[in-house]
């Protein structure tokens, strides 16, 4: 038998090494798919999330109703903005199946508008020509407007526009919701995805983090490991396949960015 080693070793990235990356300009985007400088309708811009731009505005304003708007999502966005900024270097930026873009009302304020929260993609499959929306962050005072429908709308229409159109002509599109979070859920719907199913314990929560509790018992095994004490999460998972688009859930989704 031929021997094996394994020589992976977590990266260790110094607090002055992320600032440093987060702030470089150009800002390396490092996708594995294309992504689009700007996707827009008249009231909503989707654009790639600078951290040098957006950073500040997003996480002033996340942060007046953060334990709120995080309490759903299983990673830690972070409590300054510091750890913010983190949160996009090491999860997004780093990871190249993943983008998070900034999502900007162009109806309030001066021109370009004002920032009204984030959208990304993940788990990139280019393969498959399939991937995951999310996280998807709506900072409250645009909750319940156009904001969201503009937003996911916007990013499905690139998704599933053909490459000869500009798109990149994908045949899924899924969506990932805390099956407490049945506002999550419910856009989902409300945008044509289907529910597949429940994957169980997807995540573990970040430790403090209320979620799906761990047995005591497990508790005391996981202790006797080493691994701190976190709830878990499962996730439902819903999907927009090419079929489903093309047999009339585009015209939903273009009902849904209509609405006043």
């Amino acid at each position: 038998m031929a021997e094996t080693v394994n020589n992976y070793k977590p990266s260790i990235a110094l607090p002055e090494a992320i600032r440093a990356d987060a702030f470089r300009i150009p800002y390396d985007l490092n996708c594995s798919i294309a992504v689009p400088t700007i996707l827009e309708n008249e009231r909503v811009a989707i654009v790639p999330f600078v951290p040098s731009i957006h950073g500040e505005a997003f996480f002033e304003e996340f942060s007046k109703a953060g334990a709120e708007l995080s309490k759903y999502i299983p990673i830690n966005i972070g409590d300054t903005l510091d750890d913010f900024v983190r949160f996009v270097e090491i999860r997004m930026r780093r990871w190249e199946n993943a983008a998070l873009f900034a999502i900007i009302d162009k109806t309030k304020g001066p021109t370009p508008g004002r920032i009204a929260g984030i959208i990304g993609w993940i788990n990139i499959a280019p393969m498959n020509f399939a991937l995951e929306i999310g996280p998807v962050v709506i900072l409250p005072e645009f909750q319940g407007t156009f904001v969201t429908a503009n937003a996911v709308g916007l990013v499905l229409k690139h998704l599933f526009k053909p490459p000869t159109s500009g798109g990149l002509g994908f045949r899924r599109v899924s969506w990932a919701a805390n099956p407490t979070n049945g506002k999550s859920v419910a856009v989902a719907e409300k945008l044509g995805f289907q529910q597949e199913g429940t994957l169980r314990w997807i995540w573990a929560m970040p430790p403090g983090r209320a979620g799906k509790p761990v047995s005591s018992e497990r508790k005391a095994l996981e202790a006797e490991w080493g691994r701190p004490m976190a709830d878990g999460r499962d996730s439902v998972i819903l999907s927009i396949s090419w079929e489903d688009w093309a047999a009339g859930v585009e015209e939903i989704v273009d009902g849904r960015m209509n609405r006043k």
